[in-house]
C-alpha cells in the first residue's frame, strides 16, 4: 500500500495468513510478477535495486573479458549494451523515475563503463577523468539517454494503438477527484512528460499536455525526424586523443 496512507489505515497485522482454497497466503511487502519486482509502496525502486544487483553481477562475470587485450573495443561495448544495460533498463519504459532512481542509475553507467575501460578510480583521481570523458572514449550516451530513447519508443506505440487498448486508455487516463495536500508521488506520467520535453522543447515538462505532442506522435514523418534529431544530439562527441595515453 502506498507510503502516503495514515498508520490507522494500514492493517493492523501484516504478519496475518489469508486462508485461501488450497491453503493460505502471506502479506508481503515485495512480490514478482511478470519479469517485475513490485513493493508496498507502489514505487519502482524496488525493481531498480533488483536489476543492478543482477547487471553488477553479470559486469563481475564479465570481467576476463573486460581485460583481454586483444578483444576490440567496439566489442566489449556492445556486449555490455546487449547484456549489462539491457538488464537494468528492461521494462523501463514504464517506471516513475525519482532523483534518487537516477542518481543510482548513473552511478551503475559510470561504473560499469569505468570497468569495461580498466580504470580504476586511482586512475580517476590522478588523471582527473570525468565521466563525460568515460563517455566518450566509450561512445555511448549517458544512461538516462536510454531510458528517455525507450520511453519516447513506448509513448509512440501506445499513441498508434487502437482506442479500446489498455495502454492508452492508461496514458490519457485522469482521476476527478481533489488530491491531498502535499507534493503528490510520481508517476510514470511525469516521467513521460520530462522524456517528451527532451525530444520536443515546446512541452512543458510538469504538464505535458496532449495537445502539446499528440500530433506529432500521430505523424510518423515528423515524430521520426524529432526523434533523430534528439538521439543524434545526445551522442557523445569523439574521445580526446590523450585519453590515458
Amino acid at each position: 500500500m502506498p507510503s502516503s496512507l495514515q498508520p490507522d489505515q494500514r492493517l493492523d497485522d501484516l504478519t496475518e495468513k489469508i486462508p485461501v482454497a488450497d491453503g493460505y497466503v502471506t502479506l508481503t511487502s515485495s512480490f514478482k510478477y511478470l519479469g517485475s519486482w513490485i513493493s508496498d509502496t507502489l514505487q519502482d525502486e524496488c525493481d531498480l535495486d533488483v536489476r543492478i544487483k543482477k547487471a553488477s553481477s553479470q559486469m563481475g562475470a564479465l570481467r576476463p573479458l573486460w581485460k583481454c587485450p586483444y578483444i576490440p573495443l567496439e566489442i566489449k561495448r556492445k556486449v555490455y549494451l546487449a547484456i549489462s544495460s539491457n538488464t537494468v533498463l528492461w521494462g523501463c519504459e514504464s517506471w516513475a523515475i525519482t532523483e534518487k532512481m537516477r542518481r543510482r542509475l548513473e552511478a551503475f553507467h559510470h561504473r560499469s563503463l569505468r570497468m569495461v575501460l580498466g580504470i580504476t578510480m586511482w586512475h580517476v583521481e590522478q588523471f582527473g577523468i570525468t565521466n563525460t570523458r568515460i563517455r566518450q572514449e566509450m561512445q555511448v550516451p549517458n544512461i538516462m539517454d536510454y531510458v528517455t530513447k525507450q520511453q519516447l519508443q513506448w509513448i509512440y506505440k501506445v499513441v498508434n494503438m487502437d482506442d479500446s487498448r489498455a495502454p492508452k486508455k492508461l496514458l490519457t487516463s485522469w482521476i476527478h477527484h481533489k488530491r491531498k495536500v502535499g507534493r503528490p508521488q510520481i508517476t510514470y506520467k511525469n516521467s513521460y512528460a520530462c522524456a517528451l520535453s527532451e525530444m520536443l522543447p515546446d512541452v512543458d515538462p510538469t504538464v505535458g499536455r496532449n495537445k502539446d505532442w499528440l500530433e506529432c506522435a500521430k505523424n510518423p514523418a515528423e515524430w521520426k525526424a524529432a526523434f533523430n534529431e534528439w538521439w543524434d544530439s545526445v551522442q557523445p562527441l569523439p574521445p580526446p586523443n590523450d585519453f590515458l595515453r
